[in-house]
């Protein structure tokens, strides 16, 4: 019986534990104040294997969501910033900062960063055109989610208009 070569060996033990850890790839979550009501949700991957920083953008502006939730507070999202370094370099991750108001505050007036809008859609559906895919598709699901929260779509609604506007993604 021959035994493989060394480099072979190598490589074929890389390939092996980067696939095994991409299907054990999560996030480690992070939620820090930083005064004046404002806070900082960060979501960092496991390990460089894991890049997807939609991902990690979705979940921390989810964990933003929840805070506010929590603390009886409408979330105002301030910045997302989301970094993907090279592999082994480091981890990817996505940062949201945003601010905990009070219901009717006039701050939550103001715009929103684009492709952060929480508030419906003025025709009450979301849509999906122009603008960055990626974005646009994540709005309209913010959007979608926000409705079904407030209890204007149920749950059953939500997932028909969630699947269309996945389908029209495609």
């Amino acid at each position: 019986m021959k035994t493989p070569s060394l480099p072979k060996a190598l490589i074929a033990l890389a390939l092996f534990l980067g696939s095994v850890a991409l299907a054990t790839a999560a996030s480690v979550a992070h939620l820090k104040p930083e005064g004046d009501n404002a806070f900082v949700a960060v979501r960092e991957a496991k390990t460089t294997f894991d890049r997807d920083t939609d991902r990690l953008k979705t979940e921390a502006l989810a964990d933003a969501q929840k805070y506010g939730e929590e603390q009886g507070k409408e979330v105002k999202i301030v910045s997302v910033d989301v970094k993907r370094p090279w592999y082994i370099t480091g981890f990817a991750s996505a940062t949201v900062k945003f601010k905990l108001l009070a219901k009717g505050d006039p701050e939550l007036a103001a715009p929103a960063p684009a492709a952060l809008a929480l508030a419906p859609a003025p025709t009450g559906t979301p849509t999906v055109g122009g603008g960055t895919g990626n974005d646009d598709l994540y709005t309209a699901l913010l959007k979608l989610d926000d409705l079904r929260k407030r209890g204007i779509l149920t749950d059953k609604e939500f997932e028909q208009e969630k699947k269309k506007i996945l389908d029209r993604s495609r």
